[in-house]
């Protein structure tokens, strides 16, 4: 995943003003084609992982699970009479 940021509106302590940030993600690293984003009231940081793990949950089908690889499973030999 890649992300960027926007600092929309910066912090203004002294009249109680929090810093609002957009957080850009694009999965086109992965191959997925999805893109979003999604304007954050505070510390953008601590959201970023929920907002990844969101995105993927929401979009299941675009991020298949890997094929798993088959067990081999080891037999006796059985004599035919």
């Amino acid at each position: 995943m890649i992300y960027n940021t926007v600092v929309i509106q910066e912090e203004d302590k002294a009249n109680g003003i929090p810093q609002i940030t957009q957080i850009n993600v694009d999965f086109s690293d992965e191959g997925v084609n999805l893109q979003s984003s999604v304007k954050v009231i505070g510390e953008w940081r601590q959201y970023l992982k929920i907002f990844e793990q969101d995105m993927r949950n929401n979009n299941k089908s675009l991020f298949p699970l890997p094929e798993p690889e088959p067990i081999e499973f080891e037999t006796e030999n059985e004599e035919v009479l």
